[in-house]
């Protein structure tokens, strides 16, 4: 893997938490999923289908594998539904995840502040996240006659440059500081295309570098780091405290490094990602919800997906860890 692009802050960070994590204690739990204070997460874009067509049953389903929090949008139902649905399944909700402008219908964060923390409130989540970066002027995601979708995703998100990510750092800082004022908190999600280097830093050290840690938090997707060629624990311990949630998204075998939007995908475990030693850095550089992902298209039902990507992750032991 390709190293982080880190400022001379990052790097002194980095130096500072790596010492932490060496003293004694700082790995004393073998698990980090152990006991209800640390639940394991799923987001809800993993089985859309099933919530789209019966949410209650669907959240019953997962918390019958042993989900007990969820991330959900709202592009189906709305905040209202979905919380009777989690509450009922005897979950709880650790962010509400929106796109930018509505592109699947529903909440987005085209939508008033006031009532996107007002959903979130409904729901019981504290973190609003944004899934997507802000386009370009006059870039949308929309195919060309005769492009393919992987084309049409590689030709859109690489017309990102240093200015467009300062220009979603300064909207994330905006929605940030509208956000905390009705009492909800912001976190960015970040994709592969982040990773694509602009000269001598990337997207997401841009958006860490000039965003405000008092308003914008982080969401940082695992998976999607690996699948850039990056390492998600040098970016955890560039960057202590900003980010805390994550995807646990694993990366199967046959995927190709790329920045282009795209990622093979497979349950957590049977892929490439070192997870001891990403959810023990993760732990240590603050992150307290996480969530597993997958990205279609699936090779098992996706309940049977999570399924087995629970199983993993219960039954891990973080005493090896790197």
């Amino acid at each position: 893997m390709t190293d982080f692009a880190l400022s001379r802050r990052g790097l002194m960070q980095a130096g500072a938490i790596a010492g932490l994590a060496a003293l004694p204690g700082a790995g004393a739990a073998r698990r980090v999923f152990a006991g209800p204070r640390q639940p394991i997460g799923i987001n809800l874009y993993v089985v859309a289908a099933e919530v789209r067509k019966d949410p209650a049953a669907t959240l019953r389903a997962l918390a019958a594998i042993g989900y007990r929090e969820v991330e959900t949008g709202l592009d189906a139902h709305d905040a209202a539904t979905m919380a009777r649905a989690i509450t009922a399944a005897g979950m709880r909700c650790a962010s509400l995840n929106l796109l930018p402008l509505p592109q699947r219908g529903g909440r987005s964060f085209a939508d008033d502040a006031g009532l996107i923390a007002q959903d979130a409130r409904t729901l019981g989540a504290h973190y609003v996240t944004s899934t997507l970066f802000l386009l370009p002027p006059g870039v949308e995601m929309r195919g060309l006659p005769g492009e393919t979708v992987p084309a049409m995703l590689e030709r859109v998100t690489g017309t990102m440059r240093a200015d467009d990510w300062k220009r979603t750092a300064d909207w994330l800082n905006q929605k940030g500081a509208a956000l905390k004022r009705h009492g909800a908190a912001l976190a960015y999600h970040n994709h592969n295309p982040e990773l694509a280097p602009q000269g001598e830093a990337n997207g997401l050290s841009i958006l860490l570098e000039h965003t405000d840690p008092a308003l914008v938090h982080f969401h940082m997707d695992a998976g999607w780091v690996v699948a850039a060629g990056h390492d998600p624990v040098t970016i955890l311990r560039a960057y202590p405290g900003r980010f805390r949630l994550m995807h646990v998204k694993d990366i199967a075998p046959t995927h190709r490094v790329n920045t282009g939007l795209r990622a093979a995908t497979t349950e957590v475990g049977s892929g490439i990602v070192d997870w001891p030693r990403v959810l023990a850095a993760a732990r240590t550089a603050g992150v307290r919800h996480f969530a597993v992902e997958q990205e279609p298209p699936y090779t098992l039902p996706p309940l049977e997906s999570a399924a087995r990507s629970y199983a993993y992750l219960r039954d891990l032991d973080l005493g090896s860890a790197r």
